[in-house]
């Protein structure tokens, strides 16, 4: 089955992640909102507008959580071939990386 990569844009409310009027960031729109404006760490995350927990990640094999309360991600609605765009961040920095979909990462709306 071919993953459909416009599930998260916001434009199909049957399989959108968000209500209606709202949809998960593209990698530009997250990147704004938070490396721009200084999140740089678990602190600064948590106290974004967007309360981004250190939750950690599921490991896409083992299905594990781990590094809870040390890192914490975001899905976007970007995609880059079968993976897509998550902001990472730790206690020192914050990044955009790409993974796999299924690492279960936490997702936030935003209002379009």
């Amino acid at each position: 089955m071919e993953q459909n990569d416009d599930l998260w844009n916001g434009k199909d409310s049957v399989n959108n992640v968000c209500p209606n009027g709202f949809s998960v960031p593209t990698q530009e729109e997250l990147k704004s909102e938070t490396i721009t404006a200084n999140v740089t760490n678990n602190k600064s995350a948590f106290k974004n507008f967007l309360k981004i927990p250190s939750s950690g990640f599921r490991n896409l094999c083992l299905g594990e959580v781990s590094r809870e309360a040390k890192n914490g991600s975001l899905w976007t609605s970007s995609a880059y071939e079968r993976e897509s765009y998550y902001l990472d961040f730790n206690n020192q920095e914050a990044t955009i990386s790409t993974g796999a979909r299924g690492e279960a990462l936490p997702v936030r709306c935003i209002k379009r």
